[in-house]
């Protein structure tokens, strides 16, 4: 019979991979900032157009962007965000930002302020003239985004590891 013993290998895997988390966490950090520029993309061609968002001024999708990766301790951050200024419409909580207001929903009216009624095209371009406006929201497009582009985000981040513990 022959036999096999690994005795202490466990720890020689422990030293190798202590050994790399060094190089391991910038490595992903860089993943991190190529997924979230891909997140950028896709929010700002899939979830701010058609169904969950029309886009008029560009001024929300021209918010969105990527912070690049810090890191703190043992933890990588890396945040998308978006703002696209403040709207204007004054709720119970102050003035919102688009992104806030379309994310998080509160319920607004728009009342004019300046005239005596508001006037606004449709998206189909048929002009309404209107002295309030009910905004039933929310309609989230960030938080449906990274649900969607999280499997893209692991398995980059599991191939960044493979890559570097291989080396």
């Amino acid at each position: 019979m022959i036999s096999v013993s690994y005795a202490g290998s466990d720890r020689v895997v422990i030293q190798v991979v202590e050994a790399k988390v060094d190089n391991l966490k910038p490595a992903i950090a860089e993943t991190l900032n190529i997924e979230n520029a891909n997140t950028v993309s896709y929010i700002v061609t899939e979830e701010l157009h058609g169904e969950v968002l029309n886009q008029r001024s560009g001024k929300l999708a021209g918010s969105i962007r990527a912070i690049p990766a810090t890191l703190e301790g043992d933890k990588i951050i890396a945040p998308v965000e978006g703002g696209g200024g403040p709207t204007g419409i004054h709720t119970s909580h102050g003035d919102s930002s688009y992104a806030d207001l379309f994310e998080h929903g509160k319920p607004v009216d728009i009342v004019p302020i300046n005239a005596k009624v508001l006037r606004f095209e449709t998206i189909d371009g048929e002009v309404v003239y209107a002295k309030k406006v009910h905004l039933d929201l929310p309609r989230p497009f960030m938080a449906p985004a990274l649900e969607y582009r999280t499997p893209a985000y692991l398995a980059a981040v599991e191939s960044t590891i493979s890559v570097e513990l291989a080396k």
